[in-house]
Formats: C-alpha cells, sequence, structure tokens
C-alpha cells in the first residue's frame, strides 16, 4: 500500500505543477522586474553598487510613489536570498552563452519559479517518503486549497491571487516550505523542521519572520492543551476566547467575524478537551490548522488596523507590514484545507473503524484518488492548455517592456515611475560589466 500512497503522491505533484504553469499570467512585470532586479542586485560588485547610490537622490526627487514602497524594493534582493541566487545563476549561465542579459527578463523569472515550486513540491514529498498516507493528505489538502471559490471561503477569506501558485513573486513556494515544518514536526524530524525554517527564512525573509513566529505560538497553545490540570487547560481556553472576542470587537469592519470564531471555537474546545483527544492525529492536525488560523488573521487584524499597522510599520521602517493582512492569506488557504480534510479524514476512520488497518488506507486512498480524478476533471481545461503549448500564457513569449541601456553617469535619467522598465533596466545595468 505505500507504493500506491507513492503513486498517488507523484500524480498529485504532476497535477499540481499543471495548474501552476497553467494559472501563469503575464502581467505583473513591475514585480518580475524587482526580482530580476534583485537577482542582478545580489552578487554585484561595488562599482555597479556605487552607481545606483549615486542616482538614488535623482530618483527620490522625482518619485511620486511612497518613498517607503520605493526603498523596500531597491533593496529587496536580501530579502529572497534563495530566488535570488537561482535566478542569477540562471542569467549567468544565459550571460555565458550569449554575452548579454535575455531580450525577455521575464522568461527567466518565471523558469526560475518554476524550479522553486518543483523544489517545494519535493521537499514536502522528501520529508514524507516514510509515511506516504501523511504525504498524500499534504498533497491533497494542497489541491483543494489550488481551487479558487473553494467551500474554504467560510473559513479564510479569499485568498485572491495569494494562492500556493502564486507564480510571479517567491512567497507563493514558500507556503510549501511552511507545510514541510509542519509535516517534520508530525514525523519528529526535528533536524528537517529546522532546515525548513532556514530554507523558508532564504526563500522569503518577511514571510518567515511572522510565520515561523506563529508556529512558535501553535506549538506553544498544543503544549498547553496536554497540560494534565484540567482547570488550567479550562481558565487558558477562556482567555484565549476572551482575546479573540476582543479581537472580533477590534477587527469592527476588517474582516467578517466568522473567520476568526470558527477556527477560535475549535482551538478552545479541543484545549479544554484536553491530551486525551490530541492523541488521535486527525484532531491534532484539527487543532494545529485552527490555531494558525486563528493566529494568522489575529495578526492581519491588528496588522491591518490603520492605527496599530501604522505604528508598527514606522518602528519597523516597512511599509509592507501593513500589507501582512494580505500576504498571509496563501498559507490561510492551505491551513482552511488542512482542518476541512483532516475533519473529513478523522470522520472517515471513525466511521471504518471496525475494518481492518488494511481496508481502512485502501479507503483512504481511494478517497484521495477519488479527490485527485475530481480535481482533473474539473481542471481539465488547465491540463489541455499546458499540453497544448499554444493556449498556456507561460509558453507564450513575455510581454517587452522598453529597458534602456544607460551608462553609470546616465542611470539618473530613469524614471522610477514606470517601474517594470525601472527595474527591468537596472537589471541590465548590473549585469553587463563596465
Amino acid at each position: 500500500m505505500k507504493w500506491a500512497g507513492r503513486g498517488i503522491t507523484l500524480a498529485m505533484i504532476v497535477h499540481l505543477c499543471f495548474v501552476w504553469i497553467a494559472s501563469y499570467d503575464r502581467g505583473h512585470l513591475d514585480d518580475k522586474a524587482v526580482h530580476y532586479y534583485s537577482a542582478a542586485r545580489l552578487y554585484a560588485d561595488r562599482a555597479h553598487a556605487q552607481a545606483i547610490a549615486n542616482a538614488y537622490s535623482e530618483w527620490i526627487s522625482r518619485l511620486s510613489l511612497s518613498r517607503f514602497y520605493f526603498d523596500n524594493r531597491i533593496s529587496s534582493s536580501a530579502n529572497y536570498v534563495i530566488p535570488s541566487s537561482l535566478l542569477r545563476l540562471i542569467l549567468q549561465i544565459k550571460l555565458f552563452l550569449s554575452g548579454s542579459p535575455p531580450a525577455s527578463f521575464s522568461g527567466a523569472v518565471k523558469y526560475a519559479f518554476l524550479l522553486l515550486y518543483i523544489f517545494g513540491l519535493a521537499w514536502i514529498a522528501g520529508i514524507t517518503w516514510r509515511d506516504p498516507f501523511m504525504s498524500v493528505f499534504l498533497f491533497s489538502c494542497l489541491i483543494v486549497a489550488s481551487f479558487s471559490g473553494t467551500p474554504l471561503s467560510w473559513i479564510t477569506p479569499d485568498p485572491g491571487h495569494d494562492l500556493a501558485y502564486f507564480h510571479y513573486v517567491p512567497r507563493g513556494s514558500a507556503i510549501l516550505l511552511l507545510l514541510g515544518v509542519f509535516a517534520a514536526l508530525q514525523q519528529k524530524r526535528m533536524g528537517m523542521a529546522g532546515l525548513s525554517c532556514l530554507l523558508l527564512f532564504g526563500w522569503h525573509f518577511g514571510l518567515a519572520a511572522v510565520a515561523v513566529a506563529l508556529v512558535f505560538i501553535v506549538l506553544g497553545l498544543f503544549a498547553a492543551a496536554q497540560l494534565p490540570a484540567a482547570r488550567l487547560r479550562m481558565i487558558l481556553s477562556g482567555m484565549l476566547f476572551l482575546s479573540g472576542v476582543f479581537v472580533a470587537f477590534a477587527a469592527a469592519r476588517l474582516p467578517p467575524a466568522i473567520y476568526l470564531w470558527i477556527p477560535l471555537i475549535i482551538v478552545c474546545v479541543l484545549m479544554a478537551a484536553g491530551r486525551a483527544f490530541l492523541q488521535n492525529p486527525w484532531l491534532a492536525a484539527v487543532f494545529l490548522a485552527s490555531a494558525y488560523l486563528f493566529l494568522a488573521q489575529t495578526a492581519a487584524v491588528l496588522l491591518g488596523y490603520f492605527s496599530v499597522g501604522g505604528w508598527v510599520s514606522s518602528m519597523a521602517g516597512n511599509e509592507h507590514i501593513r500589507e501582512f493582512s494580505f500576504r498571509l492569506r496563501g498559507s490561510m488557504q492551505v491551513a482552511a484545507a488542512v482542518l476541512l480534510l483532516a475533519a473529513v479524514a478523522g470522520a472517515l476512520s471513525m466511521a471504518l473503524r471496525r475494518l481492518s488497518s488494511l481496508w481502512r488506507e485502501r479507503a483512504f486512498l481511494a478517497a484521495a484518488l477519488a479527490l485527485l480524478i475530481f480535481a482533473v476533471y474539473a481542471q481539465r481545461d488547465n491540463e489541455w492548455m499546458v499540453l497544448d503549448g499554444r493556449s498556456a500564457f507561460f509558453w507564450q513569449e513575455d510581454v517587452l517592456v522598453n529597458r534602456r541601456e544607460l551608462a553609470p553617469r546616465d542611470l539618473h535619467k530613469l524614471d522610477p515611475q514606470d517601474q517594470a522598465a525601472f527595474f527591468a533596466s537596472l537589471g541590465d545595468f548590473l549585469l553587463r560589466p563596465l
């Protein structure tokens, strides 16, 4: 049965790759240009860096956009060390073969991010290789999360374009590494959990700083839920519920309250129930997913609140902190899928408890295979687009922007208002020798 589970896992990985490729959008060139620039900037020599520093004051004087926003973008290479390193390697190979920067900078970006996405999927599969049933479960969750307008909308806000296959910024594949952290902890592979955290920080430092902090708080709540003192658990559960009530009222018009109440009630009930219930692996998964959902939504609410978010962003000097209410939604979508499928798997396990373990395993794999078949049928247009090679935007030539080839003394002539052309031209400049 293990090899059957691994076969289903492989089929799910292929399907998720088809979904990613089919979802590719030739737009968002400013984001892609920023990553092209970041890859070129990460290993730039001192002369190139000094030329950019000399032109900075002129760019700022002609900038009507937020300066914080511009500064975050022009200094973004440190936030994406691993994606920028991989993209720089691809660019170096292109330079070695042709002697010039690529004609389509976004073409290099899309192939680099596809490789990152495949690595993220392979990382989860590698962590759970010893337990193919856990692997099948996690990839089933990713398949459910890949649907737009899913039944998950009653558990978490619509992620919009922040799904796990979000293709033009690294936080899409970073969500897979976050799931790998939980998978490694479930497998009691602490070394792999730590390595997953390190990879996550190298992938997207900003997302990792928030998400890893949430993971530790979730683990703290899970440990508290297993305390032997029932009265203490009830007190902690009540305090957590009151904090949720406060956040729900503080949220005002930001998120519908149901996104807070559902995971909060689940966490409080299971915490009060104690260790006897949490020894069930499916209930433990429900607890962990609910706790992450509640904490992520709480962080999104507080940081999205103008006064709180403004104060934190001012203290940190990073205006993007206000946007975490959107940047966490991809991970919340996956957590909601884990919550839903863990509850379904737990109910199925209870219904089949009188059967032998072999027949329960067969029923579990049959349900996963049925989900995969349904996903392939429901998303069949995506599959045909990728196989056709003419319909999917990923295989087509990318939209070109007006890139300028400038000498170091002329860099100040670039227009920072046109972000796509600005950062693409800066990337070309950094890749050319002076």
